[in-house]
């Protein structure tokens, strides 16, 4: 790009800035053109502004062209030049005597411009014209001049209004209120159109008013006052206030020229509630955060400390300073720095623990556990956790490991010893039955007697194993299997079991009352399910499906009554399975028809992981 194209593109530029282009038509402007052409005794003058192409006219006199092109006028010419230009004669100049306004009307003969300057640049002109050949004195040519220096600075007035117009509309528009404010009587002058929307009044009903009549703080008139004797620059002040019977915030900004106040002010009602929730809940925070009985802290990804509690201090020893100065390794032993770091190191997201030691500020060790989490905000990286002394843990700890030792010879002594009163039970049972001579009686005592050696044999199993977690209900229920068929199958009949028993984990809690429904159902269908045959099967099915466990008792033997219903049956044995199927909270069906042998199926949740009672072992 050339110097000239650079020179062009710049004074373009500065004659855009005034905004003086197609504006509209202005007294001043049209009385300079008119006093130019008087001044210069001509019938036309003109104020023309030059843009890329065109010559445009911002006033005329004695004359109504507004526009030409760039090349087809006088003014192009002139802004060539320094200061002005003078044509005697046009029809006798070469560079103007084929113009269309010297060849045809109106006939131009004579024309003096002098430049509008601003910046160094020529914008435009102040010029007039004449249809006869003249000569202009020196005195006319001053005072074209001086025509041009007072539209420079009309310009110059021009561009500032401009500028302050703006400045204003972006004030008026960043801010929820503007006042001026006689410093003398206080009245306010001036007022922005949002004092309707933002305290209900109209700016007529208040200008000429006291400031009172719009910002109803007492105190702040005063401020005001002793502002102005200080003699600052500037004053910021926040004011309270009820509107529509509700707390209402300004924040104003003070500014003063030699008679006024200027006051901006903004709405901040919303940020002084949002303030104050935020330091109810930090209140609360504090509050809960000093109450927990273990060391709180947060830190961000530089391992500055954020916040603590005061249980960090007290169980310490160290001072808020020595938290805020340290980072969160410089606690601990040197040899526990590298440890602790790889730990931090590894957190993403998800809470983990810790087991170190704290120095405490007096220098003693003192066993910690540390549990830490890491969350982001923002983009920042922070790390909040809690930390407790576990001196007390590590003790307690030694001392449940020799009591747990104990405690394993004391279950299996408590099992053996559960186990052989069983058996004495089963035993006084098994004799009654020997002894007895009534059927019914003794049906009642075996009855009994294969329900306690049921239990019996759990104990016995449980005296057996070396784990106590892990026990053998598949081999127990193999044996409690043989043992119904041994006491509870006619020795005059055939009958069949075929069992099909897989390994199946169950707590003592499930163990013992599985152990009775089965022993009550394989029972029944030994002695009730083939009266008048001498021969059939039994059908006994222990399995696992998923986290439930599923058991089936199916015989082919004569079945169940038409109106049999489990839970209205009145024998002890459909008591017991009804009872202890509650128990485990299992899903009992009886799915047999008359005449079809009868067929029981329970399904339960296998309980074995769930931590109860000091019965929660674990039978497989």
């Amino acid at each position: 790009m050339s110097r000239s194209d650079t020179d062009l593109e710049k004074r373009i530029e500065i004659l855009h800035s005034f905004g003086i282009m197609d504006s509209k038509a202005e007294k001043e402007f049209d009385n300079i053109a008119k006093l130019a052409a008087r001044i210069c005794d001509v019938p036309m003058g003109k104020v023309n502004f030059l843009d890329n192409d065109r010559i445009w006219s911002k006033a005329n006199y004695g004359n109504d062209i507004k526009e030409t092109s760039l090349t087809s006028g006088f003014c192009h010419y002139t802004i060539q030049n320094d200061n002005f230009m003078v044509v005697e004669n046009a029809a006798k100049d070469e560079r103007f005597k084929e113009l269309e306004l010297v060849r045809n009307d109106p006939k131009i003969r004579f024309y003096a411009g002098w430049n509008i300057k601003k910046e160094g640049y020529n914008l435009g002109t102040i010029c007039v014209f004449g249809v006869e050949p003249k000569t202009l004195s020196d005195h006319q040519l001053e005072a074209l001049q001086i025509l041009a220096n007072e539209l420079e600075s009309e310009l110059e007035l021009r561009r500032k209004t401009r500028e302050l117009e703006m400045t204003s509309a972006f004030l008026e528009a960043s801010v929820d209120l503007m006042l001026v404010v006689n410093k003398e009587s206080g009245q306010i002058e001036k007022v922005s159109q949002k004092v309707e929307s933002l305290l209900g009044v109209k700016p007529s009903e208040v200008v000429g008013q006291p400031i009172e009549a719009v910002l109803p703080n007492t105190s702040f008139l005063n401020e005001l006052r002793e502002w102005e004797q200080l003699g600052d620059q500037s004053f910021k002040s926040e004011l309270a206030f009820l509107k529509d019977e509700e707390e209402f915030f300004l924040e104003a900004i003070v500014t003063k020229d030699e008679n006024n106040w200027l006051i901006t002010a903004n709405n901040i009602t919303k940020r002084k509630q949002v303030e104050r929730k935020y330091r109810r809940e930090k209140k609360l925070s504090d509050t809960i955060i000093n109450a927990l009985p273990i060391n709180f802290y947060m830190y961000d990804d530089e391992g500055n400390a954020i916040r603590w509690n005061m249980n960090t201090l007290r169980s310490s020893g160290y001072t808020s300073e020595d938290i805020r100065s340290r980072k969160p390794w410089e606690f601990l032993p040197e040899s526990e720095h590298e440890r602790f770091t790889e730990f931090a190191t590894s957190l993403n997201g998800q809470p983990k623990s810790i087991e170190t030691i704290l120095r405490a500020r007096d220098g003693r060790l003192i066993p910690y556990l540390v549990s830490m989490v890491t969350f982001e905000t923002k983009n920042e990286k922070y790390y909040i956790g809690a930390g407790q002394d576990i001196s007390r843990m590590k003790k307690y700890q030694n001392k449940l490991e020799e009591l747990l030792a104990e405690k394993e010879i004391l279950f299996r002594e408590v099992h053996h010893r559960v186990k052989n009163n069983l058996a004495v039970i089963s035993g006084f049972l098994q004799l009654e039955e020997f002894m007895s001579h009534d059927k019914k009686t003794k049906s009642v005592l075996m009855a009994n007697h294969m329900r306690v050696k049921s239990m019996a044999m759990i104990h016995e199993e449980l005296y057996r194993v070396e784990d106590f977690t892990q026990l053998s209900f598949g081999k127990y229920l193999k044996r409690l299997i043989k043992n119904i068929t041994e006491n509870r199958c006619p020795p005059d009949k055939n009958i069949q079991l075929h069992a099909h028993i897989e390994s199946v984990s169950l707590n003592l809690n499930q163990a013992v009352p599985c152990a009775l429904i089965i022993n009550e159902l394989v029972s029944n269908a030994f002695i009730y399910a083939f009266e008048g045959r001498k021969r059939g099967n039994i059908y006994m099915e222990f399995r696992p499906i998923g986290n439930k466990v599923f058991i089936k008792v199916k015989d082919d033997g004569i079945g169940l009554p038409p109106d049999f219903v489990l839970e209205e049956s009145p024998t002890l044995g459909a008591t017991l399975i009804s009872t202890l199927s509650e128990q485990i909270d299992s899903n009992l069906e009886v799915l047999a028809s008359p005449g079809e042998g009868a067929h029981f199926e329970l399904v339960f949740t296998n309980q074995r992981l769930k931590k109860g009672s000091s019965t929660n072992y674990v039978l497989t």
